[in-house]
């Protein structure tokens, strides 16, 4: 079976993350100025499972 991949979209979903990602990570910053490496640990893992979903659905609406 050949998987259908729509890579401009699948790049949009990742842009969009990485920018969410960073919104979070200024948010981390102004309560203390600074971010431990277990907030930055648990941002980056919290924003790649929200990843997930998101490309699993694009994946699905294209190979269906």
């Amino acid at each position: 079976m050949k998987l259908k991949i729509p890579w401009w979209q699948v790049s949009q979903v990742i842009i969009e993350q990485v920018k969410k990602t960073v919104e979070d990570m200024r948010e981390a910053r102004q309560d203390d100025n600074r971010i431990t490496k277990e907030e930055w640990q648990d941002l980056l893992a919290e924003n790649l499972l929200e990843l997930v979903p998101q490309l699993a659905q694009l994946l699905h609406d294209h190979n269906n």
